[in-house]
């Protein structure tokens, strides 16, 4: 339930001004409000980089209390980090599938747990806490909860679920337009209550300059890097990427001194992806580096962005690409074309058209204007649409009028002294 300063009415959807006085009165509403991020993995990805973002800053300029609750009892980069903040995460192990009897019994757990973490907001992120959160969110306690779409890839849980959560949750918001329009199209949520606040990014200083990550790979200063940040899922498409580079190689013919550059989570497929770089003939002119924390540093030694998912939302990894200043070749689809923009030259190309994508990888290796031209576009792009700052104080002031749009009467604390459900 809300506590005192957090259940202030403002009408819902208005705007909070910018004001000293404003901004004081915004930190007012969310000072010691328990915000209960609800995360699938402890591992590091686009999803858990937004919510670390957006948890510190609740924590650090607008004063809530904040945990975070993994539905899984395994750790990783991400649980780390936000321990490492001062944040605390939790594990509530969740195994979904099975029976209605056992479902339903796992529902009430989950409920349970939640209601330990006695939370005012509940955010969730992706599917699986999406829908349980949805479902569940009325019996633990919480004054509202917000729905964060970040993918378009198809549910993997039943639509029934999908569709009555989506209907129970207050506030839907999706990174991006095309998730937005996937949740209206596939699962018949209302548009008009769905939110676009897409991903924000701000990568810290790199740790080491570009001479240093050569050096580390054992490239030249004059060698030519494309870098695909990527975790090695299947969804993302590799294999792909790897044929086209190998037909880039074959067209340039050691013309022009190249290297790709895999960088991910090997996720149990580097050996396969190995392989058919052997197979192919490249290994030498690739390099798999694995999970990069010196993501910045590694984007200042290469030349080109490559992503070749066939599915994507807002791709951080796009964004942290065009944050650096680089040009960035991909495929056609939805969630890129929506980071990118109008673009004049052809850089995207059909998702699994490996020769397509090899081609607009040579175009760029033969021409140094161009990927300078594409790279300023990019990275002023980057700064005026998915800057950190904006993602922020959009997610707060979503925050803000979602709590204060339910008129529910704050209640002291230790009224969470009750029956669980």
């Amino acid at each position: 339930m809300a506590r005192s300063g957090v259940g202030a009415r403002v009408a819902p959807g208005a705007s909070l001004p910018t004001s000293v006085d404003d901004a004081e009165a915004r930190s007012a509403r969310l000072e010691r409000a328990r915000v209960i991020f609800v995360l699938k993995w402890a591992e590091l990805g686009g999803a858990e980089r937004q919510a670390l973002l957006l948890a510190r800053h609740l924590v650090e300029v607008e004063g809530a209390e904040v945990e975070v609750r993994g539905l899984s009892d395994r750790e990783g980069r991400a649980s780390a980090l936000f321990r490492e903040a001062g944040i605390p995460w939790r594990a509530t192990r969740l195994k979904w599938r099975g029976s209605r009897p056992r479902t339903t019994a796992r529902l009430v757990r989950a409920a349970v747990a939640l209601r330990r973490s006695r939370p005012d907001v509940l955010l969730p992120y992706c599917e699986v806490p999406n829908v349980v959160c949805g479902l569940v969110w009325r019996y633990t306690g919480a004054t509202t909860c917000i729905w964060n779409q970040r993918d378009t890839h198809p549910f993997t849980l039943a639509d029934g679920f999908v569709r009555r959560s989506l209907r129970a949750t207050p506030v839907v918001v999706s990174n991006s337009e095309h998730g937005a329009d996937y949740l209206v199209t596939d699962h018949d949520a209302q548009r008009d209550r769905i939110r676009v606040v897409p991903n924000g990014v701000a990568l810290p200083p790199a740790r080491e300059g570009r001479s240093a990550w050569r050096q580390r790979l054992g490239l030249a200063a004059d060698d030519l890097v494309f870098c695909s940040l990527a975790h090695m899922y299947v969804r993302k498409d590799h294999e792909t990427l790897l044929r086209a580079w190998h037909r880039a190689r074959a067209f340039l013919d050691g013309s022009t001194p190249g290297t790709l550059v895999l960088a991910g989570r090997p996720e149990g497929r580097r050996d396969v992806l190995e392989a058919l770089a052997r197979e192919l003939r490249v290994e030498d002119s690739v390099r798999f580096v694995g999970d990069v924390e010196d993501v910045a540093g590694l984007l200042g030694a290469s030349d080109v962005g490559v992503l070749s998912s066939p599915t994507e939302g807002c791709p951080n990894a796009l964004l942290e690409s065009m944050a650096s200043g680089l040009p960035v070749v991909g495929t056609d689809i939805p969630g890129i074309r929506e980071a990118l923009g109008q673009v004049e030259e052809p850089f995207l190309v059909p998702g699994g058209d490996a020769e397509a994508l090899g081609s607009a990888l040579v175009r760029l290796s033969l021409d140094r204007e161009l990927r300078a031209r594409a790279g300023t576009r990019n990275r002023a792009r980057q700064l005026a649409l998915f800057g950190a700052d904006r993602m922020l104080e959009t997610s707060v002031r979503l925050i803000v009028d979602a709590l204060a749009a339910t008129g529910r009467t704050p209640e002291p604390e230790g009224a969470y002294a009750g029956a669980y459900l």
